[in-house]
């Protein structure tokens, strides 16, 4: 039996517009930290924002080539490793790196920023909630002080969803989680580092390790990841309202489209920490023909606009900037 659903669309629930009125309202208020201080709502932890150049294949197939993959070009870009809560790199936790490449031309998805384009990624290929309403009843079940075991009884993807820490950031494997439209098609995409990217050590006892990992390696040497895509074979298998569901890579292999080089450099003056910890990253700052799909990505629209709202006045980077 065909399916009614069509690969690259979306399918959202009549009531999802209210649950992410509820979310956005809960999530605002859990990220005032104290009067006069408000905190980054998600991945508030940044080891270090670092310069980066992101070069697009020469050889992609044509189903690939849209937005910024349209064509070969090198963009300058600042990477922004984290974590997704702890501020102790030694707790289990969920680990992000976040890419924003700098003077991106054409129509956007949001307006707030004007030529960048941002790629938001964590260390583990699914999310934990199926859709807004199952993220609402997350938020609420954990601010009501339940057991996070009890609570894991609705959300399996929760059982390893947040990890030790590895030695590196720049030695884990990050995906998007939610999938994205090229062109007419969905996506999902994938960073892995290089084999070069692994430095034999192991997790120091110290709260702040993943920095100095970052710093102790790029004061001294490059570092380098493959920047893939995974193209939506099929509708049902392969979900765009349901990101708990991992598409299936021997269906659907992902497919190397960039290279990131980040070159040897130090990044930890307290004038780039502070551009660091200003910046703002959405992954509604995107190309029209690149944007988000999907209830979860749906509700970070709204969500993520407001939490850099609260924090701060926006800054769009250029790439000029000097510490």
């Amino acid at each position: 039996m065909s399916s009614a659903k069509e690969i690259g669309k979306e399918y959202p629930p009549e009531e999802e517009e209210q649950n992410i009125l509820e979310l956005g309202r809960i999530l605002a208020k859990d990220q005032h930290v104290h009067p006069g201080k408000w905190r980054r709502g998600q991945h508030p932890k940044h080891h270090g924002c670092v310069r980066a150049k992101f070069t697009v294949a020469d050889d992609l197939p044509g189903v690939l080539r849209h937005g910024i993959f349209k064509e070969p070009h090198v963009f300058n870009a600042y990477i922004r490793f984290s974590n997704g809560k702890s501020d102790d790199d030694r707790n289990i936790d969920v680990r992000g790196m976040a890419i924003k490449l700098l003077q991106v031309n054409g129509k956007k998805a949001s307006v707030s920023e004007q030529f960048t384009q941002d790629f938001m990624t964590a260390d583990n290929p699914v999310f934990f909630a199926r859709n807004v309403r199952h993220l609402l009843d997350f938020v609420i079940a954990r601010d009501s002080g339940k057991p996070i075991q009890e609570i894991a009884q609705n959300f399996p993807k929760l059982i390893g969803f947040s990890k030790l820490p590895p030695a590196s950031p720049l030695e884990t494997r990050y995906w998007s989680q939610t999938p994205y439209l090229l062109g007419n098609i969905a996506v999902k995409y994938s960073i892995k580092p290089s084999k070069a990217n692994v430095s034999g050590k192991s997790p120091v006892d110290d709260a702040n390790f993943l920095r100095a990992a970052l710093k102790d390696w790029l004061v001294a040497k490059p570092a380098q990841f493959d920047f893939l895509v995974q193209l939506q074979t099929d509708p049902d298998a392969m979900p765009v309202e349901d990101p708990t569901v991992e598409w299936d890579e021997m269906v659907s292999p992902f497919i190397k489209v960039a290279t990131i080089e980040i070159p040897a450099q130090t990044f930890d003056s307290p004038g780039q920490m502070a551009f660091c910890e200003a910046l703002s990253y959405t992954p509604w700052h995107s190309l029209l023909e690149q944007r988000p799909l999907g209830g979860i990505n749906r509700a970070r629209r709204p969500i993520y606009e407001e939490s850099s709202t609260l924090r701060h006045q926006k800054l769009e980077p250029s790439g000029e900037e000097s510490f």
